[in-house]
């Protein structure tokens, strides 16, 4: 599969203004091709949405998307808060 590693929102469209608007994933600029036991260790990504483990600099695999699309989904939820504080 792939690990985009660089999802946010400025790199998902939709393919129209209409309730069947298709979603599209752009930018795959620093996505790479893994088998479903294999892990990245570069530390890619935009900080704000990035998963811990990518953070920390730990071994990582396609799940880092699904961290980023929850944080996507908080902040659509939320009007465009952030879950957690930029300031601690």
């Amino acid at each position: 599969g792939i690990v985009h590693r660089d999802l946010k929102p400025e790199n998902v469209l939709m393919s129209d203004n209409s309730e069947n608007a298709v979603l599209k994933i752009i930018d795959f600029g620093l996505s790479k091709i893994i088998g479903n036991d294999e892990k990245c260790s570069e530390p890619y990504g935009t900080l704000s949405y990035v998963a811990p483990e990518v953070l920390q600099e730990k071994p990582y695999n396609k799940k880092v998307d699904i961290w980023t699309l929850g944080i996507m989904s908080w902040k659509k939820k939320k009007n465009n808060e952030w879950p957690y504080n930029f300031t601690k």
